[in-house]
């Protein structure tokens, strides 16, 4: 599941971030349009920090978006490689 996951979140993010943005366009006004976008800004900070809070909690390491194999997050680092399948994450 949460390897599925991890493939979709970039594009889907990119595209909801995009749309949150087009909708916040222009001056803050009270319309349901400026609304709708601050909303759909707020679900995906919440959805990342869930992600984060989630990880932390099982602390067995992120899959491999390529492999799916637990990946172990080394401290102050940016880039990490798989081990498994060499792709950079």
């Amino acid at each position: 599941m949460w390897n599925r996951y991890r493939k979709w979140k970039p594009t889907l993010g990119l595209l909801l971030a995009a749309a949150a943005l087009l909708l916040m366009t222009g001056q803050p006004d009270t319309s349901a349009r400026w609304y709708l976008g601050i909303g759909i800004a707020a679900a995906l900070i919440l959805a990342y920090l869930a992600e984060e809070v989630m990880w932390m909690a099982r602390n067995q390491g992120r899959p491999c978006s390529k492999c799916g194999r637990a990946l172990r997050v080394k401290p102050f680092r940016l880039h990490l490689r798989c081990p498994h399948c060499d792709e950079m994450q």
